[in-house]
């Protein structure tokens, strides 16, 4: 596994956060509101940074917590990036810091992409970021993938 050429981390000078009601807050230029600060909405704000500022990806084209039905359960994913036309391009998911990204977070990603189709898949907890291309996924087989150092700028 090859991880992504970013450090997250070094994103944090872009993040604007506030005290309100005895609550730490966040702002989302994507959502564009203030929202609660968690480890994991810490990560995705830095992704979101990473996009925006190096990426130059429109906060247009980024979607942020968005519920989708999977096999009839309700799912939300954490990010995704819309090509072009405005479809499903790239799903990311963020986890906290703390959290190990293991099988089990790159399967949680890849059951999302059995409704969304994308070519592109991003893992991060901040201090370690993988993308994969996705290959065509064969009937009852696994997901083809390749780790890749360079993110895409433009969709494909």
């Amino acid at each position: 596994m090859r991880p992504l050429k970013v450090h997250l981390s070094s994103y944090h000078g872009y993040l604007q956060t506030r005290k309100q009601d005895q609550k730490t807050t966040i702002w989302d230029p994507v959502r564009r509101k203030f929202v609660a600060l968690t480890p994991e909405e810490w990560v995705r704000q830095l992704l979101i940074q990473y996009l925006i500022q190096t990426c130059s990806v429109s906060r247009n084209r980024i979607a942020v917590e968005k519920q989708f039905k999977l096999y009839g359960q309700t799912r939300r994913f954490d990010l995704m990036l819309l090509d072009d036309a405005l479809k499903p391009w790239l799903i990311a998911e963020c986890k906290e810091p703390e959290t190990v990204l293991n099988q089990s977070v790159f399967d949680q990603v890849f059951s999302y992409n059995l409704h969304f189709q994308v070519p592109y898949c991003l893992v991060t907890n901040g201090q370690h970021a993988y993308l994969l291309r996705l290959g065509a996924k064969k009937e009852d087989s696994a997901q083809e993938y390749d780790f890749i150092q360079d993110f895409p700028v433009h969709s494909d």
